[in-house]
């Protein structure tokens, strides 16, 4: 028995799908596990009528639109032609037209089908694939890089499910390093997670390349109005140290991508998903993920316009000495203790709220470390959260842990996963997690989705 991987019909009436060829995660012969992504392939959309010009719901990630093929069935795959043509014609878009009917492989299945999948039976496109959509949205379009799946340099990379109607619920996670790994995976993006998702959903990744989403910046990201973004951009570009050479050219690359992160609002700007019953506008995410490492203990304060910088130290540390020294004239630091990141984060949650009925999602702090080995803590200046890491980590912890007891709000305890697994190998530095690490957290990321009735995730 074969199973054909038919393409099936992805776009509404008077829309015309244009495709690269399809570049294999899976060689003809191989056995193809259920869940695996078999090949993928970029997609463009345009209007079926008139000059065929682009669509504009997905105008500032077409050139990374994808979509991929995944695997319901576990069995022995049969390449066909025609899928695939290799070279440029695999990565870019607009060469081949996406053909419904069009039989991509076959799969010979090895033991029983999954439960409620039978052989002629389902829709036109079949039972045995699920179409998982993934999009990005560069920095710059000059960030070319096509090499996998939703790879580049991206201020916003986001996946869904799009074999039906809709798309029922979207998680936004907005966090430090360690976050964006999470949400992405080791796999093709965000295969890991989306892989364990069952429903209609979307996840949408924000990383932290300038600007750190620490609450505040996050709430000043959704407050900030049309004037007071053309005022710092009008101050940024006066500002900026001239000299009297030719300016580095990583100088500007800084300035433009910190504009690039003051200018977005992830929480308010909403995203446009494809699925087989035509577009669909989420207006905003059901569920915020957030984590207490990208809480930094002082942040930067412009001045004169008021506005809030957080960034991780390494960033400036690679900054040339004229853009430290702007940073240091335009800015002055302001140090947080646990009471300011509390007002913080209950200002965010309830502005958000005020919109729609969101659950925040909080990672907290491994607040043990295997290197620390004092043994009188008085030698420390009070309060010691300022000088010792732990401590700081332990206060956060139960200041997130009373929060939770407000609506809105649910801990991911990284520091009980951390702490049963062994924090010096699977977290060494008390930040970065291994694959492990990773995958339990992810496991206890989709129970809390679930627990709290967040659409799409059960």
């Amino acid at each position: 028995m074969r199973l054909p991987l038919r393409l099936g019909q992805i776009a509404p009436e008077g829309v015309t799908v244009r495709r690269s060829g399809f570049r294999w995660m899976c060689a003809d012969g191989q056995l193809c596990q259920a869940g695996q992504i078999i090949a993928f392939c970029n997609i463009g959309l345009r209007q079926a009528h008139g000059p065929g010009r682009p669509l504009d719901h997905f105008a500032d990630e077409r050139r990374d639109f994808q979509v991929a093929i995944v695997s319901r069935v576990t069995g022995r795959l049969r390449v066909k032609s025609g899928g695939s043509h290799g070279g440029q014609l695999d990565r870019l878009e607009y060469f081949l037209a996406w053909n419904p009917d069009f039989v991509l492989a076959e799969i010979e299945p090895e033991g029983p089908l999954p439960p409620g999948l039978h052989p002629g039976e389902g829709p036109s496109s079949g039972p045995w694939h699920r179409t998982l959509f993934g999009a990005g949205r560069r920095f710059t379009e000059h960030a070319e890089v096509r090499v996998g799946m939703l790879t580049g340099w991206h201020d916003r990379a986001r996946a869904w499910w799009g074999d039906g109607t809709r798309v029922d619920g979207t998680l936004l996670s907005m966090g430090s390093c360690e976050q964006s790994a999470l949400v992405i995976g080791d796999s093709p993006a965000f295969l890991d997670l989306m892989g364990q998702v069952p429903g209609a959903a979307q996840v949408i990744s924000i990383p932290d390349d300038l600007l750190v989403p620490c609450a505040r910046v996050c709430l000043e990201q959704m407050q900030r109005g049309p004037a007071e973004l053309a005022a710092i951009e009008a101050d940024l570009f006066a500002s900026l140290p001239r000299g009297h050479g030719s300016r580095p050219a990583a100088d500007w690359y800084f300035a433009a991508t910190l504009l690039a992160g003051l200018q977005r609002s992830p929480i308010t700007e909403g995203t446009d998903v494809l699925v087989r019953g035509g577009v669909q506008r989420v207006a905003q995410p059901d569920a915020i993920m957030m984590s207490l490492v990208a809480e930094p203990s002082r942040v930067l304060r412009h001045r004169r316009l008021g506005y809030t910088l957080s960034m991780h130290s390494y960033r400036l540390g690679d900054c040339s000495e004229p853009m430290r020294q702007w940073l240091r004239t335009s800015f002055e630091p302001v140090d947080r203790d646990t009471s300011d990141i509390l007002r913080d984060w209950r200002e965010l949650i309830g502005t958000t709220r005020q919109r729609a009925p969101t659950l925040f999602l909080a990672l907290n702090l491994s607040s043990s470390s295997a290197s620390e080995d004092f043994l009188n803590y008085a030698q420390f200046d009070q309060p010691m959260a300022r000088t010792v890491g732990s401590v700081r980590s332990k206060e956060l912890n139960l200041m997130l842990h009373d929060l939770a007891r407000e609506p809105g709000l649910a801990v991911v305890d990284t520091d009980a996963i951390v702490a049963g697994l062994g924090a010096a190998l699977h977290q060494p530095d008390g930040l970065h997690m291994n694959g492990t690490m990773q995958q339990e957290v992810q496991r206890e990321i989709l129970y809390q989705l679930r627990a709290n009735g967040v659409p799409g995730f059960s």
